[in-house]
């Protein structure tokens, strides 16, 4: 009932935004629009993810998965809104050629997704971040690393509390709404691992992710 509006909302704003002649100004209206949209949507689709936590009602869908194509080919659609942010996203991975392990690819992305949501967010102009990847004996580390205002040592321990709001006026929390990174923090656990950040104020914040490996079976046919 709630997702149903917005996603009936989203289809007449794109539809207006591609029709030609139309004035710039009105062009970057529907933009915003769009953008904020898909937000609204995106915060109602966590929520209704906590309610499932809650209820444990969330299941764990793990499919064989080769990591490092995955993980270029999912980092695409980041690399094309760094550039029109005017921030630099770069990858580094340190993990076999040929891993292929069994992994939920929603609840994965939805963990990745939100440190980049995030990153970009804090990141200025001509700002760096990157995502990095490693093998760490039987666990897979990934890291989300921005050059971005960092956060406040005394906001730090709480950004993965649910709803979460810094107290210092001119320190908003790196989690906006709060949502966004206890959820995080839940589908990691979920999946069997943990998250934590570190951040310097002033000079960016990482945002970590560790998951045990779970080898994907071997098809020998």
């Amino acid at each position: 009932e709630l997702r149903t509006p917005l996603s009936l909302m989203l289809g007449p704003i794109r539809r207006l935004r591609g029709k030609s002649g139309r004035e710039k100004e009105d062009i970057q209206l529907l933009g915003f629009l769009e953008r904020n949209t898909v937000h609204l949507k995106g915060l109602v689709n966590e929520i209704l993810e906590l309610s499932k936590l809650e209820n444990n009602k969330l299941d764990v869908k793990a499919e064989p998965t080769t990591l490092l194509p995955y993980l270029d080919h999912h980092l695409t659609q980041f690399y094309s809104i760094g550039n029109s942010e005017q921030v630099i996203i770069t990858s580094a991975f340190s993990i076999p050629p040929g891993l292929s392990i069994m992994l939920d690819q929603n609840k994965f992305e939805k963990i990745l997704n939100n440190y980049l949501s995030n990153a970009l967010k804090f990141t200025p102009p001509n700002g760096q971040i990157s995502v990095e990847a490693k093998q760490e004996g039987q666990h897979l580390v990934f890291a989300v690393k921005d050059s971005g205002r960092g956060i406040h040592p005394e906001d730090l321990p709480h950004v993965f509390d649910r709803f979460y709001q810094s107290n210092r006026a001119d320190t908003p929390a790196e989690g906006g709404t709060g949502i966004g990174l206890s959820l995080s923090k839940e589908l990691a656990q979920l999946l069997g691992g943990e998250v934590w950040a570190e951040s310097v104020l002033g000079e960016g914040s990482s945002f970590y992710l560790r998951l045990p490996i779970i080898q994907a079976a071997v098809n020998k046919n």
